[in-house]
């Protein structure tokens, strides 16, 4: 998934203007409206997934059918017919966004839940998010290699028919292959909520998922500006435009390579500490980016290593107290709902998204930013602003309000042992 995702997230655009020659303004309304239908869609497939019946689980059959529109959304993307032009071509193209991101809808969503029960121990749930953490984050290398090979191919277009048939043969290889070798648990069939509003409102009301949302939210924020902010920062204030790939391909090696790291340091400090302590290494990090000036690559490199290396950390210890708020909601409710629960996560994540790149957009035009010129001192501290302070701000306000979460190991351990005795009851 980490490879088809990163591809269409950052190059998608690029490609359909440079290369399928597609007006920039209508590709990137066809991307609003599918990323808003993505956003959509995720508390849809997460109730259904927490209802799912069938011989295979609740989660998987929803894994498996998403193989063929992700893939083949992902090939149409990439390699659309070559006597599609104008009109038609941009139809296709958009089609094939929606059918790409109600993929990403049902795999995210499903396969997020499916982590999430797979087990009950307290580190071991850490243990299976960090392994779905580092296998995405091997996507996101090779997609960085997809990307080198669009500037090294003078054909982008057949550059892009490759691609897409590389990105939709993993699809179907990865999801088929975990479809067959992992197994859900049968006891939590039949457990989802009735009604879809009244799952959400569960949600809202556990107090721990609720101070989990706000701190995944303010994270998202903070980093999601970050990166639309950078190649900014790249061109107009270090003007290293050629570098620029080069800092996002340190955060995204360092995050791989350093969850072993998180896997073996989180059985010695409490998922709190643990994740306080990467949000503040995190935002430290990234302020130092206030000292970058014009040629300073090797700072923005360690930055980028450092942020990458404590990102991983944020990756892998959410994901899993989030896992232990939902054993809080089964005690208080008796129903499993991961799917509800994660799908709100996906949601407060793609809004995020969305909130940072509208406030990107109007910081830009604030600070006096003029796109393909030369910048003003008073723009350049401004990029350096937006860059360092704003997503540094946000961390440190993700951390304030964290120190308020009170779940930890003890509280759990007194959950599980109560919900074992309900089901042994059952």
């Amino acid at each position: 998934m980490g490879f088809a995702f990163i591809l269409v997230n950052i190059y998608l655009l690029k490609f359909a203007t440079d290369v399928l020659l597609l007006a920039p303004a209508t590709v990137g309304l066809l991307f609003g409206l599918s990323r808003f239908w993505d956003a959509v869609a995720d508390p849809l497939v997460g109730f259904l997934t927490d209802r799912t019946r069938s011989p295979h689980g609740r989660r998987r059959p929803w894994i498996l059918a998403s193989a063929a529109p992700f893939g083949l959304g992902f090939l149409a993307l990439f390699a659309p017919p070559g006597v599609l032009h104008g009109k038609a071509l941009l139809v296709w193209t958009g089609a094939a966004l929606v059918l790409f991101y109600t993929a990403v809808a049902m795999l995210e969503v499903a396969h997020a839940a499916l982590g999430a029960e797979l087990t009950d121990a307290y580190h071991e749930r850490t243990r299976v998010f960090g392994v779905r953490r580092m296998v995405f984050g091997v996507g996101t290398l090779l997609s960085v290699v997809a990307l080198a090979a669009f500037d090294a191919f003078p054909d982008r277009r057949a550059t892009g028919v490759a691609v897409g048939i590389v990105g939709g043969a993993l699809a179907f290889a990865t999801t088929g292959w975990m479809f067959l070798r992992v197994r859900e648990r049968p006891e939590f069939q039949g457990r989802g909520s009735d009604h879809a509003l009244r799952a959400f409102l569960d949600v809202l009301r556990n107090p721990h998922a609720r101070i989990l949302l706000a701190v995944f939210m303010i994270q998202q924020l903070g980093l999601t500006s970050l990166m639309t902010i950078m190649p900014f920062l790249s061109e107009y204030v270090l003007r290293t435009p050629e570098w620029t790939f080069v800092y996002i391909l340190a955060v995204f090696a360092t995050a791989v390579a350093s969850v072993p790291l998180w896997l073996r340091l989180a059985p010695h400090v409490s998922k709190k500490s643990g994740l306080i302590g990467a949000m503040a290494v995190v935002g430290v990090a990234i302020s130092t980016l206030w000292l970058a000036r014009e040629g300073d690559v090797w700072l923005v490199v360690l930055v980028s290593a450092l942020g990458g290396l404590a990102s991983a950390g944020t990756d892998v210890l959410l994901p899993s107290i989030q896992a232990d708020a939902i054993d809080w909601d089964e005690l208080r409710t008796g129903e499993r709902k991961e799917g509800a629960y994660f799908a709100a996560w996906a949601f407060a994540a793609k809004g995020s998204g969305a909130l940072a790149a509208a406030l990107v957009g109007v910081a830009l035009s604030a600070i006096g930013f003029v796109p393909n010129a030369e910048q003003s001192e008073s723009a350049k501290e401004g990029l350096r602003l937006l860059a360092a302070l704003a997503p540094a701000v946000l961390y440190a306000l993700g951390i304030a309000l964290f120190l308020g979460f009170r779940l930890g190991e003890a509280e759990h351990a007194r959950i599980h042992a109560e919900l074992v005795r309900r089901r042994a009851g059952r």
